[in-house]
């Protein structure tokens, strides 16, 4: 082969080199528009405004799934929207002086907001904790029909809605860590997996809003029994052995958020 054949496939092999270089480092960069990448070819979505929604609705205290968590928000604001045309349709509907068709209208209202507040009193939390796993709202979907209502009429009172709804709400967020737990473990003793991978700040804030709101509630619920009278404590009764699951779960992500934080000795701590 000639100078000249040999130079020409040099400068070839050089041009396909360089070629090949810049996609290599297109697909680091990024790969297309519209995606990034780690420098390992790997590609990811752009961190725009929807995926920043997308992570906040996937956050550990919301529920693992983002279109189940919007679900809850949407949930969340009809019972806002019910409660408050229902309080403010029995201000104005008056049965002497209102037309017939204008009372008939609020009263079926309000009987729509007697079924929706009893579902998302009594069924929906622990539902929700089960379905999703996010503490904060398994709590707030229990409390929103009674704090709407009690913002509304201008009435803050520690009635019987209230109680059953901090303890339904306090059962509910505790059951909810539980339940997301046991999915991520696969283990009937989920809290067994802070032993062995330690507690990070999820777990942290987790088990202190838990934690938290079940003091909280179990102290409005005793104030509640201690200054009723019997028929009412009678009625609360059904709602009391809910107290079993806050306290069982808090206990045991307690023991073992100390057996590895506090008793345990940190490994890193003793070399050297």
């Amino acid at each position: 082969m000639s100078a000249a054949g040999r130079s020409a496939d040099a400068r070839n092999d050089l041009e396909s080199g360089a070629d090949t270089g810049a996609g290599e480092s297109a697909a680091g960069d990024g790969g297309d528009a519209g995606h990034g990448g780690d420098g390992d070819g790997n590609r990811y979505e752009a961190d725009d405004g929807e995926g920043t929604v997308a992570t906040l609705l996937e956050h550990p205290m919301l529920g693992r799934h983002r279109r189940r968590t919007a679900a809850a928000i949407a949930f969340l604001g009809v019972i806002v929207v019910l409660v408050v045309v229902d309080t403010v349709g029995a201000a104005i509907a008056r049965p002497r002086t209102s037309p017939p068709t204008f009372t008939l209208a609020f009263d079926t209202i309000a009987n729509v907001v007697i079924v929706v507040a009893t579902v998302a009193i009594a069924i929906a939390p622990p539902v929700y904790a089960v379905w999703n796993g996010g503490p904060a709202p398994a709590l707030s979907i229990a409390l929103a029909p009674v704090v709407v209502a009690s913002i509304a009429t201008g009435r803050y009172v520690l009635d019987l809605d209230a109680t059953v709804a901090l303890t339904v709400g306090a059962a509910a967020s505790a059951l909810a860590i539980f339940a997301n737990d046991v999915r991520e473990t696969n283990a009937a003793r989920p809290w067994r997996r802070l032993e062995v991978d330690g507690i990070d700040r999820a777990d942290e804030s987790r088990l202190l809003f838990v934690t938290v709101v079940s003091v909280v509630s179990f102290v409005g619920a005793v104030r509640f029994v201690l200054a009723t009278p019997a028929y009412a404590t009678e009625w609360y009764a059904p709602f009391a052995p809910l107290w079993l699951v806050p306290v069982a779960v808090v206990l045991a992500y307690l023991n073992a958020w100390l057996r590895t934080a506090v008793i345990r000795p940190n490994p890193d701590a003793t070399e050297g």
